[in-house]
């Protein structure tokens, strides 16, 4: 099934938003893989795709781990969370990424130490401030995510 589709199913029959969010999160995974890969496509979906991709690392592994996997997703997500009307969690995103050039040494030697030295990074570091502020800017933002695809349904009408 297409991703246009897919969209199309929704609008005639509403899916529970997790289903609908992990259903359209698969397909656009099998299209994108980097933000330049984003270029053929409408621009409200890099906004679902870098929200989604940094929110869901943050909430796997703190902002250390985000910044550590998609760095180069960091200003498409703050400028996507944004346009979703939470401005708070755009410069929550924007403040980490300008911690990763103060911690890129103590990144390199977490990276050099192999996977146990990552992950002794991730138990304690910079980023662990803004990890304490999630809940404050109402960071969670799946149902806001999944209302804004709906609200803009032809630009995710892809084939």
């Amino acid at each position: 099934m297409s991703i246009r589709e897919f969209i199309d199913r929704d609008a005639r029959e509403p899916m529970d938003n997790a289903q609908f969010d992990d259903a359209l999160w698969l397909a656009l995974c099998e299209r994108v893989s980097d933000p330049e890969s984003l270029g053929a496509l409408p621009h409200e979906v890099g906004v679902y795709y870098a929200t989604r991709l940094v929110e869901w690392d943050v909430g796997n592994g703190g902002f250390a781990q985000a910044t550590m996997n998609y760095p180069e997703w960091f200003d498409l997500a703050a400028a996507g969370f944004e346009e979703l009307g939470k401005p708070a969690v755009a410069s929550l995103i924007r403040e980490a990424k300008a911690l990763v050039s103060l911690e890129a040494e103590n990144m390199a030697k977490a990276r050099e130490g192999g996977l146990e030295g990552v992950f002794d990074y991730f138990k304690e570091n910079a980023f662990d401030s803004l990890n304490e502020r999630i809940e404050e800017v109402d960071f969670w933002s799946d149902d806001t995510r999944v209302a804004y695809v709906r609200q803009h349904r032809d630009a995710f009408r892809i084939d």
